[in-house]
């Protein structure tokens, strides 16, 4: 177990070529890690990767999870991930998992959103936040949407993934900043405070903006040590063009910890790394990166890390992807599949052994889950219930990671 002190996708942009052919240690091509002995997982444990329920509904290829994001909701937890479509016309959102212990993943259909044309939809994050839900999500133009499902006003229980979940597109662009802005993710203080952290050029950046839909705001924050620039980009090889992505930044007991990934999604030694601070202005990463790494064996290419509370609220875990294959060339389906391990926060730091690919114990569940599918029959409700407010909704937070 190691400790630290706290805690894809394609883009060929020129601009980026040159910036990426200096860097310092080839990877090697380790042999690969042996089979298990023992290919039957242990009754009540799980094994990496995860197979998830028809993760192969893409349109026109077997992307399986890539970029996963994991968002809790009544006790319940559902999965979104990166997709491709040829011809979706629109009428098509992100394709929905639900499950209850993070293991078992269970097809439930896809959202729903009007007057949407983008042909890719990159690393979806799905929000809570007095009364509505949000959805931000990345494109192939280098600029970030933001679609609303507004609750009705006489609904106590909302199903953002229900059919009568109609989502809206507010804005196809929302940051609104001049350089690429994809892989937003949300940071939501205590005292409603919210900053965007995303990817751009030279690396990860945030901005405290103005709104949930309104991505104006302070100045842009350059996360300038923040950056996986370890790896050789060689002219000709698979991952010639690659850049640090994927920023997400939480806080616990006082400190932010922030985990991103680099530097291209087709190689194995695609990785992701951790930065502490106690606050967002001495963010450093921290010494013992990569956190998560493995370019050996059949999975490789661990990416894109997403922190969530466990079943039983008490412990944590990372979601994050692999990818199948030593080395693939772009011309080739890229099968990812979904990663889960725990994290245990100490005095000094952050715990964690992840990857792994053995048995683990799947996430211990609640000793009372009440996910109000019946009604509230039997119960006693306190005091008014009006939209916002959600009082029966003992474990909603404003953002999918607390």
């Amino acid at each position: 177990m190691k400790e630290v002190f706290g805690q894809s996708k394609l883009i060929v942009i020129a601009l980026f070529i040159s910036a990426m052919f200096s860097c310092e240690k080839e990877p090697v091509n380790n042999q690969p890690d042996p089979e298990p002995v023992d290919t039957i997982v242990a009754a009540g444990h799980y094994r990496n990767p995860l197979t998830v329920e028809h993760e192969d509904l893409m349109a026109d290829k077997t992307e399986g999870i890539a970029d996963p994001s994991v968002f809790r909701w009544m006790g319940k937890y559902y999965l979104m991930s990166t997709q491709y479509y040829s011809n979706h016309g629109g009428e098509e959102g992100f394709k929905v998992w639900e499950s209850i212990d993070l293991v078992e993943w269970k097809y439930i259909g896809a959202t729903q959103v009007q007057n949407f044309i983008w042909e890719v939809l990159w690393s979806p994050e799905l929000y809570y936040y007095r009364g509505d839900f949000y959805i931000y999500l990345s494109g192939p133009y280098g600029e970030m949407a933001v679609w609303k499902y507004e609750v009705p006003a006489d609904v106590v229980n909302p199903n953002p993934f229900g059919v009568e979940a109609h989502w809206v597109a507010v804005t196809h662009n929302y940051l609104q900043v001049a350089d690429h802005a994809i892989d937003g993710s949300l940071l939501i203080e205590p005292n409603g405070d919210k900053y965007m952290f995303f990817s751009g050029l030279n690396g990860v950046k945030y901005r405290k903006v103005n709104s949930m839909t309104d991505g104006n705001g302070e100045d842009v924050i350059q996360l300038g040590q923040c950056t996986v620039d370890n790896i050789v980009i060689g002219g000709g090889t698979v991952g010639t063009v690659g850049w640090t992505e994927a920023p997400t930044c939480f806080k616990h007991n006082n400190k932010y910890y922030m985990t991103y990934t680099g530097n291209h999604y087709l190689r194995p030694d695609y990785q992701v790394h951790l930065a502490v601070g106690n606050s967002l202005q001495d963010i450093v990463p921290i010494a013992d990166n990569p956190f998560i790494f493995h370019n050996s064996g059949e999975w490789t290419g661990t990416g894109n890390c997403y922190p969530v509370v466990g079943p039983n609220l008490k412990d944590y875990y990372y979601t994050y992807h692999t990818k199948k294959g030593y080395r693939i060339s772009a011309e080739d389906d890229v099968y990812r599949k979904l990663m889960l391990d725990k994290v245990e926060f100490t005095a000094t730091g952050i715990n964690s052994e992840a990857p792994t690919f053995d048995d683990r114990l799947i996430p211990e569940l609640a000793e009372y889950r009440n996910d109000f599918s019946n009604g509230t029959e039997g119960l006693k409700i306190i005091g008014n219930v009006e939209k916002g407010s959600f009082a029966l909704n003992v474990d909603a937070t404003a953002t999918k990671r607390s």
